[in-house]
Order: structure tokens, then C-alpha cells, then sequence
């Protein structure tokens, strides 16, 4: 019989409509006090280049305050944008919340056969940017994002491309 690898399930499960039952105790995760709990996975967005997308929610005592997404694929969107996408809403900034959130997504995105994977942030978003260092990304570079994906970047027109070694 033949091994079937993680992501396979992934998307086996997702199409089924039993993800979460299935992998309830691999995809719900807790650091301190914050939690992820599964939200959704997407699967082909052309419009930011994703062959698939997971999404948690960042959870504080049950509270929804942010979410985290690993984008699975390569394209010249997720160039701009990166693999990992993490928000923390305001009132809840500060705690250190994304990259306790990101550093529970590593055994995911090992599991996924992911040796590396690329985070974004404006070059005037020092939170994100203190954020990533905190994980021990490295500064790959600070690229000018191109006309064409400036509404894709909410009008960002430079992107640092930080990377996340696994």
C-alpha cells in the first residue's frame, strides 16, 4: 500500500468535509495562552497565487484576537506576499501573539516538506518586522513590489522578504 503523506490527507479530509474531526488533535494547538484552532482551508487562489491556503484563528481564552495563514505554493504573488500571513487586531498587539503563533505552525509546515518558508512585511511595519526577527528569520532582501500587485500589497510599494528556516 502506498504511503500517503500528510498534505494528501489534508486535502483528502478538507474535500470530504471532515477536517477538523480528523485531524482535531494535529491541528489545534496551544503556546502559553494563546491557541490555534483550524478555520478553514482553501484550496487554488489565483488571485494571490496559492495552490492551497490554511487559516487558524489566533485564540486567547477562547477570544478570537487575529489569525494566521500558511500559503502553500509558489508564484510571483506570493513573491510579494509570502507563505505565512499572521494579524493580530489591535486591542491585542504588543504580547508577542504572531510569533508564538507562526512558531506553533512549524510542525505543520514540516510536515508539509517545507525546509524554509518567506514572510512579508512592509518596510514601515516595525512590529512585524521586530516579529520576524523574534523567530530568527533572516532578511533576505527589500524588493519593490511592482505595479501590478500594488492592490494585491494594499498599496505597499516595498515588501522586506524575510526567511523563516524550519
Amino acid at each position: 500500500m502506498p504511503e500517503i503523506n500528510l498534505y494528501d490527507n489534508i486535502i483528502a479530509a478538507s474535500l470530504k468535509g471532515r477536517f477538523d474531526k480528523i485531524f482535531k488533535g494535529l491541528f489545534d494547538f496551544r503556546k502559553g495562552e494563546i491557541k490555534l484552532s483550524l478555520s478553514g482551508v482553501y484550496f487554488e487562489d489565483t488571485y494571490i497565487g496559492a495552490e492551497n491556503i490554511i487559516k487558524y484563528d489566533v485564540r486567547l481564552r477562547r477570544r478570537k484576537v487575529g489569525y494566521v495563514t500558511i500559503r502553500i505554493g509558489e508564484s510571483p504573488q506570493l513573491f510579494y506576499l509570502g507563505h505565512i500571513g499572521y494579524r493580530i487586531n489591535e486591542p491585542f498587539r504588543g504580547n508577542g501573539y504572531a510569533a508564538k503563533a507562526v512558531e506553533l505552525l512549524i510542525p505543520i509546515i514540516r510536515r508539509l516538506g517545507y525546509k524554509s518558508m518567506v514572510i512579508t512585511t512592509d518596510e514601515d511595519n516595525i512590529p512585524s518586522r521586530k516579529t520576524c526577527e523574534k523567530l530568527g528569520c533572516i532578511l533576505e532582501q527589500i524588493v519593490k513590489v511592482p505595479n501590478m500587485f500594488l492592490d494585491l500589497c494594499m498599496g505597499s510599494k516595498t515588501k522586506c522578504r524575510y526567511i523563516l528556516i524550519i
